[in-house]
C-alpha cells in the first residue's frame, strides 16, 4: 500500500492510501469516482506531533562523529525542552559516547574482526613474497573461510 494522489473535478485534489492498481478513489467530500493523477514517487512525509505545552519549541539537536568521538547521536525534543536543556543532554550524550569509544579503543568488535586483525598482523610480520602462503596456511589452520572473513 502506497499513498496516491487523485483529483475530483469539483473538490480538485486529495490523498489515499491504496494498491497500486487502484485507478479511481471515492472523493471524500462528496464520495465521486476520481482518477489518479500521476505524482513524483515515494513522497515522503514527516509530521511532528503537536508541540507540547512547554519550551522554547527547540526541535532537537543532532550530534556528530566529529563531535562525540564514535556514532552520531540525534537528541529530539519535538518542542518540549528549551535549548539549554537540550544542550546539557548533548553534553553528556558525548561524554558518554567517548567513554564507550575508550573503553572499547584496540578491542575487535567482532571475533571476525579479531580475526582479520590477527592476519593483518602476521602478513605484516612477514617477508614479502612469501605473505600469501603464510596466509593461506594461518587460514587453513583457524578454519576460517577467506569468503566469510569478507562478507561478514
Amino acid at each position: 500500500m502506497a499513498i496516491y494522489e487523485y483529483r475530483c473535478t469539483e473538490h480538485g485534489d486529495f490523498e489515499v492510501m491504496s494498491g497500486m492498481g487502484h485507478d479511481y478513489a471515492p472523493c471524500p467530500a462528496c464520495s465521486t469516482n476520481s482518477k489518479r493523477i500521476m505524482s513524483l514517487p515515494a513522497r515522503c512525509h514527516v509530521k511532528f506531533p503537536e508541540r507540547l505545552r512547554y519550551g522554547s519549541g527547540a526541535k532537537g539537536r543532532m550530534l556528530t562523529h566529529a563531535e562525540t568521538g564514535g556514532l552520531d547521536i540525534f537528541i529530539p525534543s519535538g518542542g518540549a525542552m528549551e535549548q539549554a536543556e537540550i544542550d546539557d543532554v548533548a553534553c553528556a550524550a558525548i561524554e558518554k559516547e567517548k567513554s564507550r569509544v575508550k573503553t572499547l579503543k584496540g578491542q575487535p568488535r567482532s571475533a571476525n574482526q579479531a580475526a582479520i586483525t590477527g592476519l593483518t598482523q602476521l602478513a605484516h610480520r612477514t617477508k614479502p613474497g612469501k605473505r600469501i602462503e603464510v596466509l593461506r596456511e594461518a587460514i587453513k589452520e583457524t578454519g576460517l573461510s577467506p569468503n566469510k572473513l569478507v562478507r561478514s
